[in-house]
């Protein structure tokens, strides 16, 4: 289990470990502000001037990019099979490969920021939602919009898919949730 405040991580390595002593790992610029766990335990860190990959073991950095300029700062999320990071930042989300080999990183734009991600179980689709009210489903390969879906529930903040894939969720300003079936 992770947390975070504005400048730093805390983890509990061990499920049945003391709730009060986590491990803690601090951002080299004392600003976290999205957690994500890859499949393999490795914890992905989106800050305020870095997106890092950090092993929470040994509280070091795998590898680290730096952020593009921007005063929103959105989720960080692995794909379903680890070989892919989304990062929010924006009006921008980035997928990133992390093999540095598998080709070069895919910017989704979208209109307005505070964009928040979740990939569908097979990793193949990006869900969005973001300030403008809209979720969209994108192809993370080529950044191409697949459709959007505007429930008139005004700026969007969270966004979810169930695990099999065919229902998610969107809920923002308003207090309200809409949830739908994907098809």
């Amino acid at each position: 289990m992770a947390a975070s405040d504005a400048t730093q991580v805390s983890v509990w390595l061990a499920p049945d470990g003391p709730a009060d002593k986590p491990d803690r790992m601090f951002d080299p610029d004392r600003h976290v502000t999205a957690l994500d766990f890859h499949p393999d335990g490795r914890l992905g860190v989106n800050g305020l001037y870095h997106i890092g990959v950090w092993d929470p073991e040994t509280r070091q950095p795998v590898m680290t990019w730096e952020r593009p300029t921007s005063t929103t700062r959105g989720p960080i999320r692995f794909d379903p099979a680890g070989r892919r990071v989304a990062y929010g930042h924006g009006k921008h989300v980035t997928v990133r490969p992390l093999d540095p080999a598998a080709g070069e990183p895919v910017v989704l734009a979208v209109r307005k920021g505070a964009i928040w991600a979740a990939w569908t179980a097979d990793g193949e689709t990006l869900l969005t939602a973001g300030d403008d009210g809209t979720a969209r489903f994108w192809d993370p390969a080529t950044g191409t919009e697949l459709r959007g879906y505007d429930w008139g529930i005004g700026k969007l903040y969270a966004a979810a898919l169930a695990p099999h894939g065919q229902t998610a969720a969107a809920g923002g300003s308003s207090g309200k949730v809409v949830v739908w079936d994907v098809d």
